[in-house]
């Protein structure tokens, strides 16, 4: 599902699946315009998804420290800043 820009609205449906989806190992969310909201929804879905091996989440818009960083199986690799409201 890479490269497609669902952004936390699609994280927020894929994160509510991911539990009922038990044969589900891998999955590439990177560059999908993920933000906090988002990440926040997978890590909760993450703790309920023991079957997901691996979380790609390179290149969305994800803090740095998010908590998702400490799950082993996540990829957060390089992530865009958040976007500034700067005027």
């Amino acid at each position: 599902l890479s490269a497609n820009p669902f952004g936390d609205e699609g994280a927020w449906s894929l994160a509510w699946a991911l539990p009922s989806s038990p044969r589900l190992t891998a999955l590439d969310l990177s560059s999908c315009e993920v933000g906090l909201d988002g990440g926040d929804e997978l890590c909760e879905a993450l703790r309920d998804a023991p079957a997901l091996a691996a979380l790609d989440l390179r290149g969305n818009r994800l803090p740095d420290r998010h908590e998702l960083g400490a799950d082993a199986r996540v990829d957060l690799g390089f992530q865009r800043p958040p976007p500034t409201n700067d005027s």
